[in-house]
């Protein structure tokens, strides 16, 4: 009877044993299946496009890289920043190139227009007094791609944006490209804009 009991009791012990071992088993491979379809759609979101948008509104709405804004027309657009009291006139021009550029980079990203006019107001506090210093360009597609080419090597706007934050992809979010183009080669690009 004793030899009974002890056997059912390792029978037991050995089944709980199986099972417990089968359980585990299953669960890393539910694991590793989740991680395999993480990776497939990463891989998957890394190939979408930017997001295009019906027109400059709704891009403006959309992406939110201004404070203020007011679009004017179908292709024409207000940004306004301000900017610290401690700002030189150096400061203020790179604000203003920035603004003009971003706005009028994004537009062709995002939408299909063929041209954009961009105004952009600095608001200052300078030796005490409020000034705002206020430019207004008009940038077409063309140009604004050949600039892409000729001082940052690429050949799509579309190069400009798509960025991971940890593990996710953003197809909208600008990545390394976008910061050179507004940083280390402004003022090339922006040159060769206001060329004739």
């Amino acid at each position: 009877m004793k030899f009974l009991k002890y056997t059912t009791f390792a029978f037991a012990i050995l089944l709980s044993s199986f099972f417990f071992y089968a359980c585990e088993n299953k669960s890393a491979q539910n694991t590793e299946t989740n991680t395999d379809s993480l990776a497939v759609d990463s891989t998957t979101n890394q190939m979408q496009p930017p997001t295009q948008f019906p027109n400059l509104e709704a891009m403006m709405t959309d992406i939110g890289d201004y404070a203020t804004y007011q679009v004017k027309g179908q292709d024409q657009v207000e940004v306004t920043s301000n900017v610290p009291n401690s700002a030189d006139a150096a400061y203020i021009e790179k604000t203003i190139k920035i603004d003009l550029l971003k706005v009028a980079y994004r537009t062709f990203i995002h939408t299909n227009l063929e041209k954009v006019t961009v105004t952009a107001l600095v608001n200052a506090t300078v030796e005490g007094k409020e000034k705002q210093e206020v430019r207004t360009l008009t940038f077409e597609r063309n140009k604004a791609l050949e600039a892409l080419k000729t001082q940052l090597n690429l050949n799509d706007f579309k190069d400009l944006v798509g960025n991971k934050m940890g593990d996710l992809y953003r197809p909208d979010m600008q990545n390394a490209n976008f910061e050179n183009l507004i940083e280390a080669k402004l003022d090339a690009v922006y040159n060769d804009l206001q060329a004739k």
